[in-house]
């Protein structure tokens, strides 16, 4: 598909054609395949139709226009087979991509609208394609209250965990590996009123393994809104995280509960920002993503709390599909942190109008 040339302070007219954009490469391989389309008028339905006809997760339609300085500002809006997204990490870096090879863009920002929120973007040449950045804005995290997380890491089938056998699902410290959940998953996840099934399992934990009275915060689930809530789980390691094997409908079920877009399972990420994760957003018509930008945007907000200030997460690999996402935070200009998260995206190919 080659660039065409835009001329400023005009409309850029419809391209003829859409694509497929795998988004996230991992070494230039892999990616979430995007289907990416000009805005057309289409009715809710048919954009519903559309990633199952082209055969991705997501679809994102596209209306762009050029301000008289050279600017580009494009309007996003994101489908599942679902329904309507407020938000779609790996759908922006799709739809980043599709402009820089539609007009030749790079390297200066991009304005995006996104269900009525700015979002700047940046996107550049890579030797895999185009590298894609975008801010997404604030996130919130917070601890799960009583009821909000045990249903839907029971959903998990974490390895080890015993799903079924209450709320109290992990332990602290050294005894993760023994449970699956990652260390002080579980115990004290509660928020207040935790009741004795979990300060028994702490108790029981600590005094198997001494050390874990001193458990790292960042391992116990977060909730965590990007657009959407969802939960944000850590698990001991990959080897764990590649085991799982959730029960869809009970996800879905447990999710929609509580009003969660979906599950982030994670590992935590290494001093240096190295960290795998796997998606579960039934509820959305999507069972398994292969990237999921906006969740990564979460983690990284979380571990900067921490003094981890850019993470790497590897994603799709249980689907064939190897992902990586990168996020971070920097001083934003009123001092407080600004996140990013991209990645690396190529046009497989082009989708005829």
């Amino acid at each position: 598909m080659p660039a065409v040339p835009a001329t400023p302070g005009d409309a850029v007219a419809p391209p003829p054609s859409g694509a497929i954009v795998n988004a996230c490469l991992r070494d230039g391989r892999g990616g979430s395949p995007t289907a990416v389309l000009p805005e057309s008028g289409l009715t809710e339905a048919e954009r519903r139709a559309v990633p199952a006809r082209l055969g991705t997760s997501h679809a994102v339609f596209v209306a762009a226009e050029i301000a008289p300085d050279g600017e580009i500002t494009a309007a996003l809006r994101f489908f599942t087979t679902a329904g309507e997204l407020p938000a779609c990490g790996h759908g922006t870096v799709a739809a980043l991509a599709y402009l820089a090879e539609l007009w030749g863009i790079g390297g200066g920002p991009v304005r995006l609208r996104t269900h009525g929120q700015a979002v700047e973007g940046h996107v550049a040449a890579h030797p895999y394609g185009y590298e894609a950045v975008f801010t997404p804005g604030g996130v919130d995290i917070r601890e799960p209250g009583e009821g909000e997380w045990e249903a839907v890491v029971r959903a998990l089938r974490i390895p080890g965990a015993g799903a079924g056998r209450g709320t109290s699902l992990g332990a602290r410290g050294g005894t993760s590996r023994g449970t699956g959940l990652g260390a002080g998953a579980g115990a004290g996840a509660g928020g207040g009123g935790g009741g004795g099934t979990r300060r028994g399992a702490s108790a029981a934990a600590e005094s198997a393994c001494p050390q874990s009275r001193h458990p790292q915060p960042h391992h116990d689930p977060r909730l965590a809104t990007l657009g959407r809530p969802r939960l944000l789980v850590p698990v001991a390691d990959r080897a764990v995280l590649a085991a799982l094997a959730p029960d869809l409908d009970e996800l879905r079920d447990a999710c929609d509960r509580v009003g969660l877009l979906g599950c982030y399972v994670h590992t935590v990420p290494t001093p240096q920002g190295r960290a795998a994760a796997r998606m579960f957003a039934p509820s959305i018509g999507v069972p398994e993503d292969i990237a999921n930008a906006n969740s990564t945007a979460c983690l990284a907000a979380r571990m900067a709390a921490d003094g981890v200030h850019a993470i790497a997460v590897d994603m799709g690999d249980s689907l064939g599909s190897p992902a990586t996402i990168t996020a971070g935070t920097r001083p934003g200009p009123d001092g407080r942190s600004a996140f990013h998260v991209g990645g690396v995206a190529v046009v497989d190919r082009v989708i005829p109008r």
